[in-house]
């Protein structure tokens, strides 16, 4: 009994010392490098980005064939509601957007006013200088009139018509959408590297 008793209380001891400073240094290491890592993976491949590019990866999946529309220095993607100038998406408002692909859609043809109104807004009754604000905020996003680009005319009294030439390519998605499954597996390697330099690596080897 008295043995049992001091091995017990011997155990009690041993389990209510503090670690080892070698112990809590491992695991202040581990610590920073899991910080570490999160925090390159959240600074270079934005979990939002990830998500995005899964939802159009997805969106692709169900709509099929994707159609390429180039005018000046843009892309066009219906199906995915992208415009995309040196590979990057250029923002654009939704109404604006809507504009523009009813537009190029028709392209060399005047599309009325009440037309556009009537599709854009559906529901609602709107005034024509609403529709004014939105073709204006479609010029300054695509730079019309600049460096002699013109792409939306406006047909006094009628209408607009988009008359910058096209150029079309059938089954062509979006290049970003290639970037999604690498984005992914770099941000899972960020993830679970325990260490700067294997979360760098990553990183490049992904970028290229």
């Amino acid at each position: 009994m008295v043995g049992t008793s001091r091995s017990q209380d011997a155990k009690n001891v041993q389990a209510s010392r503090p670690p080892s400073s070698e112990t809590s240094r491992d695991a202040a290491e581990t610590t920073r490098s899991t910080d570490m890592s999160q925090t390159l993976r959240d600074r270079f491949v934005p979990a939002k980005a990830v998500r995005g590019f899964k939802m159009m990866s997805t969106y692709a999946a169900q709509t099929g064939s994707s159609e390429e529309i180039t005018f000046g220095p843009f892309r066009l993607y219906p199906q995915w509601r992208l415009l995309l100038r040196a590979d990057a998406p250029l923002r654009l408002g939704s109404r604006a957007r809507e504009l523009l692909l009813i537009l190029v859609d028709n392209a060399g043809e005047v599309v009325k006013k009440s037309e556009l109104l009537a599709r854009v807004w559906p529901d609602t009754i709107v005034e024509a200088a609403c529709l004014r604000v939105h073709i204006s905020a479609l010029r300054r996003a695509l730079g019309d009139g600049q460096a002699d680009m013109c792409y939306v005319e406006n047909v006094t009294g009628h209408g607009y018509r988009f008359i910058a030439p096209l150029r079309r390519v059938k089954d062509s998605p979006p290049p970003v959408v290639t970037r999604a499954r690498t984005l992914e597996h770099t941000r899972k390697v960020l993830s679970s590297s325990g260490t700067h330099q294997a979360s760098v690596s990553s990183l490049r080897t992904a970028s290229r």
